[in-house]
């Protein structure tokens, strides 16, 4: 029995040492989370910093899931604030005009195609002519016009108020007209009245000119003005029509294909603030494409036309003359009293010299006293004399030369 007792007592105190040591392997965990610190700092250096942030904040032994999870936080937060912020060509025009400059420039002999061309079209078209891109003399353009609604416009055309269509086109007798509009018919009719309305344009242009006619498609937008979807079923179907039923004289041009961004829509460097209408830099891209499509159809050879046709007529004698209307009119402005018509009213007095020998002094002395004081606008005759007192005088001398 003493020996049993004895091994049990033995058996007891294994157990407890046993039991000692597996306690002490728990307290020992502290050193595996630093070694785990040291792994994450070893395999992500960003995580790290912003753990470290935290820690001077906050003490690691509160709250050690929290700084994992802002730091989580804190590294995606930062990649896409890069990206946002990061210019590209859509957005920054200095990036889009590095990358697309050679493509679009033409040479001044290039160019000169303009002095043969008039750009007729909506508020979209003005800015050829509102941007300086081209003379304002080769422009005729109506904010609001449209296809249906073309004839019921009429044009301030080089100098002149009011200007029909046919008047423009016998005033300017352009060799290219340009053609650009529709922006103000894709919200109100459908594709093929579009194009049944933009062929009584067209026909007008060929019968009241010797024109080739340039049909401009609609340009993008990226603006809730309307879907580019439709802008582009507009376009395709008036490229199919003119192929069809205009085979000669007339062409499509597309220079707003050169404007989308990767989604189809006008990029937001490119517009002039309203989404909708055009910056100066895309007229430039205009005139490239109308260039391109000159040189494609065999009718420039790069520094006139092909056929030998004259420039459009210049338009320098009217600015000088309606120069010296204003000036003929300033001094009839300033010269209300205007002396010198009183001046002339004494002549008829001078038809009495035969009488001379009776009242010489007399009648010269007495307009001069009179002139400033007595003859004024409003005492006129019709005829332009004044009826002073020499009339007076007029009628006794008169009586015995009779």
């Amino acid at each position: 029995m003493i020996y049993i007792m004895k091994y049990r007592i033995y058996s007891a105190a294994l157990v407890a040492c046993v039991m000692l040591s597996g306690c002490s392997s728990t307290e020992s965990r502290p050193e595996v989370s630093a070694s785990m610190e040291d792994l994450v700092s070893a395999g992500s250096t960003s995580v790290t910093t912003a753990t470290g942030d935290v820690e001077s904040q906050v003490p690691q032994a509160e709250k050690p899931d929290s700084t994992s999870g802002e730091a989580t936080t804190s590294s995606v937060q930062v990649p896409t604030a890069e990206v946002t912020t990061t210019p590209d060509a859509d957005s920054d025009f200095d990036i889009f005009y590095s990358e697309v400059h050679e493509q679009f420039d033409l040479s001044e002999e290039e160019l000169s195609f303009v002095d043969y061309s008039l750009f007729v079209g909506d508020s979209i078209c003005s800015g050829f002519a509102e941007y300086g891109i081209v003379p304002r003399e080769h422009v005729a353009a109506k904010g609001n016009l449209g296809s249906r609604s073309f004839f019921d416009y009429t044009f301030k055309f080089r100098g002149k108020e009011d200007q029909t269509y046919d008047q423009v086109l016998s005033t300017s007798k352009p060799r290219y007209v340009l053609l650009s509009m529709g922006m103000n018919d894709v919200n109100m009719v459908y594709e093929d009245t579009y194009c049944e309305n933009y062929r009584k344009v067209i026909q007008a242009t060929l019968d009241g000119s010797d024109a080739d006619v340039f049909v401009a498609a609609i340009t993008p937008v990226c603006s809730k003005f309307c879907a580019n979807s439709v802008i582009d079923s507009f376009n395709d179907y008036m490229r199919r029509f003119i192929e069809k039923e205009f085979p000669e004289r007339v062409h499509f041009v597309d220079f707003g294909q050169y404007l989308k961004n990767d989604e189809g829509k006008l990029r937001t460097c490119l517009h002039s603030g309203d989404g909708v209408h055009l910056g100066p830099y895309c007229y430039y891209i205009a005139l490239w494409e109308m260039h391109r499509a000159l040189m494609e159809a065999g009718l420039w050879d790069g520094t006139k036309p092909t056929d030998g046709a004259k420039p459009m007529p210049t338009y320098e004698a009217e600015p000088e003359a309606t120069s010296s209307a204003t000036t003929a009119e300033e001094p009839e402005e300033t010269s209300k009293p205007q002396t010198s018509k009183p001046a002339k009213t004494t002549k008829p007095a001078k038809t009495t010299k035969p009488a001379k020998t009776t009242k010489t002094t007399k009648t010269t002395t007495e307009p001069t006293e009179t002139q400033p004081v007595e003859i004024e606008p409003d005492e006129r005759t019709v005829d332009g004399t004044a009826p002073d007192t020499d009339t007076s005088v007029e009628t006794p001398i008169e009586i015995p030369v009779e």
